[in-house]
């Protein structure tokens, strides 16, 4: 993909993988239009803009619905599987109804350990659909990828011939402090030519013989980022690092045998590094009470994820100097948080069966967990929509629809355009086969203006 001197590929370190993830979702999405101008001339940037959607998994990190947004494409999340794992099956299932829907898919990001729960897109699955359906495919392995430098980990980037780019975050596991993130790209030119803008005052004489990283992400101006990373590979070693990483993992295993041990509590997810995901047996509301009291006590800070509507504690080893002792002392903290919290629970279920029969009691404190744990999803669910109707300004909405907001689009398309526009191109035959047609009920099209 990027290993030989002479191939189109290239590498640069930006600032932050939301950067890398942007940069290329931009590349695609210039990529992906200029292939449609091609047959599709005469129809307007904007309509085609409108057209383009990109996929993620449902726990991809936000950083990709942001780039949707930025990038003014519409972004679909996918159902993920047992495993939260994103499989090919299902982006394939996606591509084919969005096509029938009379969108264009063109990118998906691919994540190899989720900052949720750690979790790995399968890779070898998704490269084979997007490299048949001509799919950019993004790999943002920010934390998991530094665990490559280890060989027993290397499986997990199977199939990655098939992706058109990758990032991965130094500064999360290679001992670099913050910014460093390295990103490669199979073609160069794919990626330049969507971010070159080259006014006279930024030209020199060696413009056409030497790479300008200005051209390769959003800022001009750049750190010296390679530096400290080089010295951290000269002062650790490829050994020293691979020992770091595997230290950790074992210290996270190490915590799992902990709350498995303990039937008050389980873990969800697969625990592959550094990274537990655990909650208390029973109705949401424990693991977040639980949480809060954790937090409050400044012993010990953590974050929440929700996985499958279920509230989990992410435990994560993020510290070159954590032992044993350490792990030792966190599940301390927790199981004595974990003991109060429960003994309280009973506590007052007892001074409530002293005012009620015993059933009515148990009944009412089963409804009350059911309505917390369902007030607490719906809230969640709420403010997501919230935020995303906000997200939606005015600029996205007209782009998104751009007739609703600029007559001129619909205007300019004469019959002679239109007729242009469309092609030959049988409805679900491929890309812009929808351009200038109209979906009607039954699945047939109809002539009419884009919808």
């Amino acid at each position: 993909m990027f290993l030989h001197e002479s191939g189109e590929g290239g590498g640069v370190i930006q600032g932050s993988a939301s950067e890398c993830v942007l940069v290329t979702l931009l590349a695609a999405r210039h990529a992906a239009i200029k292939r449609l101008k091609v047959r599709l001339p005469f129809v307007e940037d904007g309509t085609l803009l409108s057209r383009l959607v990109a996929y993620s998994s449902k726990v991809a990190h936000s950083c990709v619905e942001k780039a949707g947004f930025i990038g003014f494409v519409k972004m679909r999340q996918l159902e993920v599987d047992d495993d939260f794992s994103l499989r090919g099956h299902v982006l394939e299932n996606a591509i084919e109804e969005d096509r029938r829907l009379g969108l264009i898919p063109f990118y998906v990001c691919a994540t190899l350990g989720t900052t949720a729960c750690c979790s790995f897109d399968n890779i070898d699955e998704l490269g084979q659909v997007c490299a048949r359906e001509n799919l950019w495919l993004h790999v943002d392995a920010a934390y998991a990828g530094n665990a490559l430098i280890c060989p027993e980990y290397q499986h997990l980037i199977h199939g990655v011939e098939n992706c058109n780019s990758l990032n991965f975050n130094a500064n999360k596991w290679l001992q670099v402090n913050f910014d460093c993130s390295l990103m490669w790209v199979r073609n160069v030119e794919t990626l330049t030519s969507a971010l070159t803008v080259d006014p006279l005052y930024l030209q020199h004489k060696h413009g056409n013989h030497t790479i300008d990283l200005r051209h390769w992400g959003i800022p001009l101006s750049r750190r010296f980022r390679a530096l400290k990373l080089w010295f951290v590979i000269r002062t650790y070693g490829v050994e020293g690092l691979q020992t770091i990483i595997r230290q950790q993992t074992i210290l996270a295993k190490t915590f799992e045998e902990k709350v498995l041990g303990d039937d008050r509590f389980e873990v969800l997810g697969n625990v592959t590094m550094g990274l537990v995901c655990f909650r208390l047996q029973g109705p949401n509301s424990l693991s977040i009470k639980l949480l809060k009291m954790i937090n409050e006590s400044g012993k010990l800070h953590m974050v929440p994820a929700l996985l499958n509507e279920l509230y989990v504690i992410r435990f994560a080893i993020c510290s070159q100097s954590a032992s044993e002792a350490d792990v030792e002392y966190a599940w301390d903290v927790i199981s004595a948080f974990a003991s109060e919290l429960l003994a309280g629970r009973r506590e007052s279920a007892t001074n409530s069966d002293r005012l009620s029969k015993e059933s009515a009691s148990e009944s009412d404190d089963e409804v009350f967990n059911t309505d917390f744990d369902d007030e607490f999803i719906f809230d969640h669910q709420r403010c997501h929509l919230q935020r995303a109707h906000l997200k939606r300004n005015f600029f996205f909405k007209m782009v998104s629809d751009p007739k609703s907001y600029n007559p001129r689009v619909l205007r300019s398309l004469s019959g002679r355009h239109r007729s242009h526009s469309v092609g030959s191109s049988s409805p679900g035959s491929g890309e812009g086969a929808y351009i200038g047609q109209k979906p009607v009920a039954n699945g047939a099209m109809s002539n009419g203006t884009p919808p």
